[in-house]
């Protein structure tokens, strides 16, 4: 769990964790240069599983790779300081992991939630089983949602995000992993997400830069047989910016340069 400046809602994240059917987790919380009370709240919980670490604010990605080399577990997965996890979220999915041993990733159903934790109304549930890289480029909703993915751990693999992206840049970590194995998903909700006004993907010029990262990263090291999907990420990617810079931006003229810019990055 990365966090910065989160004790508005970090309680309940943790106490999610700590109410989960399955009893056997650890919660690594990386305090990424807070400001704030997160760091005091977190303290006061006395649960040896609850682990904390500070660092100062190098973005979600560094705080991410912290917690990877300090976890123990077979399995781990992301929970966001201001999101929710069901009680049943690591059992459900841990399930599916018992029943298919040549399954690497588990995801599930994600309800949105508003600011005050009240449902909206919308959902995400996966649609995809299998190898899951090709469906991952093509920024596929059938298989990505966001960090809401279960893995089961390999020995001697380094699991590491791009600590120069703040956005998108789960999907880019996934990719990098989606070659170890197949995608499955339970039809269970593993995460309660919400969305509020800081919501970092209202931050259309990060996103932006995020997206030309994503895609330099894939041209740059995914092989040849991937090249239409390359192809097709270029002009999804540039599409979306296009559609958020003028709709949710209200400047379709930068929509329109975002969307060259993307087109040829």
């Amino acid at each position: 769990m990365p966090a910065y400046n989160a004790e508005r809602y970090i309680r309940e994240a943790i106490n999610s964790v700590l109410n989960q059917s399955h009893r056997d987790w650890e919660l690594l919380i990386i305090d990424d240069g807070s400001t704030d009370q997160t760091g005091q709240i977190v303290k006061s919980y006395p649960d040896p599983r609850v682990r904390y670490f500070e660092q100062p604010n190098k973005g979600v990605s560094s705080a991410r790779n912290l917690g990877l080399s300090k976890m123990k577990g077979d399995y781990f997965c992301f929970l966001d300081a201001d999101d929710i996890y069901p009680v049943d979220s690591i059992i459900s999915r841990l399930e599916v992991f018992e029943h298919s041993p040549q399954v690497m990733f588990v995801d599930g159903r994600v309800e949105y939630i508003n600011a005050k934790g009240t449902p909206t109304g919308r959902h995400f549930l996966p649609r995809f089983k299998g190898l899951p890289k090709k469906k991952l480029i093509r920024l596929s909703s059938s298989c990505f949602f966001g960090p809401s993915w279960m893995i089961k751990r390999e020995p001697g693999v380094n699991y590491e995000f791009d600590s120069s992206m703040t956005h998108c840049e789960d999907l880019s970590f996934y990719i990098s992993i989606a070659d170890r194995g197949h995608y499955d998903y339970t039809e269970s909700c593993v995460l309660h997400y919400r969305t509020h006004d800081l919501s970092a993907m209202t931050r259309l010029d990060s996103l932006e830069k995020g997206y030309t990262m994503l895609v330099k990263k894939v041209v740059r090291e995914c092989s040849p047989v991937f090249l239409l999907d390359q192809l097709y990420l270029r002009f999804k990617a540039a599409k979306i910016m296009l559609l958020s810079h003028s709709f949710i931006g209200k400047q379709p003229v930068k929509g329109i340069r975002a969307f060259f810019r993307l087109l040829f990055a």
